[in-house]
């Protein structure tokens, strides 16, 4: 077996069976970020990181980088925090650092997507720019993604389209 450990720079690999160091994961070697917040081990010996980038998957038989997993992907925001395994989902939080909202995203390991996400927060600044109303309820856009629409109907905060999808922010 082996044992991980999150430096200030890389990823140390304790071999328990050679009782020696194995080359360290680092950032000259594809790592993507030397920040990593926390470890999470698959039964199929991938080693999940949460970083500032996401989550970073690595296979330790191969050698290899899978994808990041981010915001792209569908979580919150870039920055993972913690991960925590239930019943084939991944149970990922973010605590608002930067340009990400505080919550929690669930990760389908069977589908190896995320099934849903839910914000701590309402809007994701205090900082409204523009707001518009329709009969469907209020439109609140801020300076950070994404733009907020309040369903009167269901009295619930939804997220809308990002600041990348429209030509001018507030739309």
């Amino acid at each position: 077996g082996k044992t991980w450990f999150a430096t200030l720079n890389d990823v140390g690999i304790w071999n328990n069976t050679a009782g020696d160091w194995e080359q360290a994961l680092t950032v000259a070697n594809g790592l993507p970020t030397p920040v990593i917040e926390k470890f999470y081990i698959h039964s199929n010996g991938e080693l999940w990181m949460a970083t500032p980038v996401g989550i970073v998957r690595y296979d330790p038989l191969t050698g290899l980088y899978q994808p990041n997993i981010d915001l792209l992907d569908g979580l919150i925001g870039n920055r993972v925090n913690d991960i925590a395994e239930d019943n084939g989902k991944l149970f990922l939080s973010h605590n608002g650092a930067g340009r990400t909202r505080p919550g929690l995203s669930v990760y389908d390991l069977a589908t190896d997507s995320v099934e849903f996400t839910v914000a701590l927060d309402q809007i994701p600044s205090n900082n409204v720019l523009a707001l518009s109303a329709d009969s469907w309820g209020v439109h609140i856009a801020t300076d950070a993604d994404p733009l907020v629409h309040y369903n009167a109907a269901d009295n619930k905060f939804e997220d809308g389209i990002t600041s990348w999808q429209v030509g001018v922010w507030p739309a």
